[in-house]
């Protein structure tokens, strides 16, 4: 499971947390058929699952088959039969972390959407007056460590297609990203940013382009991203560090479970779970963001 933030559309943190809890109950009163929106052609729901007297948000998928299904009438998930009439679903769990824009994010399978998706959700249900950005927690060791870099001489990112979308204009990637997306629709994207020959004068300028996107790179969304930062010993003898974003993400492996003993079905009480356990292994981390 992994921690994320909502942001400004431009990536900026936002000045305020937003009123989770009361959005959320107010979601909880709105009928399923009204939270019905079409992402990246798929139908998605927002729904709200109250768990130990707290709201959580669910963001429901719908899929050809599977092992969850949506009782729309009753609005409750089946994790242990099935009904012809209800539609199979796979869901994603979110947890918003007490005043803060912060939430967990665990996947209920390997269908479910992903938190770009819950991103297109969320602006296109206009929750707020204006859209909104979800972008991944990075450590502060590597946030610092990218912050104070003048120069990098290689960027590599890869991006899925929920991801492309959320790439703001401040991102030095914006344009291409954008151009790339209208010649070939919602599609993956790596792309390799590489500063030529060996690290001296000549390439200064493309290097410090380099690091000036890699900086914009880190509140935005991404499936990978790999930076080498550029820097120099007191002799002004360069020193290659590489950066794997994915090994600085605040996440970490916890256990989820579908049933109980008796085989209740348990999948979203455990995942909810699991996002308080993992808030609090990473407590530290999460305060330092």
């Amino acid at each position: 499971m992994q921690f994320f933030e909502v942001v400004a559309q431009d990536g900026t943190r936002l000045a305020q947390p937003y009123p989770w809890p009361e959005i959320l109950a107010d979601l909880a009163k709105q009928p399923a058929a009204d939270c019905k929106h079409v992402v990246a052609g798929v139908d998605h729901w927002g729904r709200v699952y109250t768990y130990e007297e707290e709201d959580h948000f669910i963001l429901v998928r719908l899929v050809e088959e599977g092992v969850s299904s949506f009782d729309i009438s009753t609005e409750s998930f089946i994790d242990i039969e099935s009904n012809a009439a209800n539609p199979y679903v796979e869901l994603s769990i979110a947890k918003f972390l007490p005043n803060s824009n912060i939430f967990g994010f665990v996947l209920g399978s390997n269908g479910s959407s992903r938190v770009g998706s819950m991103e297109r959700w969320i602006n296109a249900h206009k929750m707020f007056q204006g859209e909104v950005a979800i972008v991944p927690l990075v450590s502060k060791r590597a946030l610092d460590k990218i912050r104070a870099a003048e120069e990098a001489k290689l960027l590599t990112v890869r991006l899925d297609q929920d991801h492309v979308s959320s790439i703001g204009t401040q991102s030095g990637l914006y344009s291409v990203l954008k151009d790339i997306e209208e010649s070939h629709g919602s599609v993956d994207i790596e792309l390799t940013i590489r500063a030529k020959g060996r690290v001296d004068e000549e390439r200064r300028e493309e290097r410090m382009g380099i690091v000036r996107t890699a900086k914009s790179m880190i509140r935005a969304p991404f499936s990978r991203a790999v930076v080498e930062l550029v820097n120099y010993d007191s002799k002004g003898k360069p020193h290659i560090e590489k950066v794997d974003f994915l090994n600085h993400l605040l996440a970490t492996k916890m256990n989820v479970s579908v049933t109980d003993k008796e085989g209740n079905p348990v999948r979203i009480p455990s995942a909810i779970s699991a996002i308080n356990k993992a808030a609090e292994k990473l407590r530290v981390d999460l305060a330092d963001s």
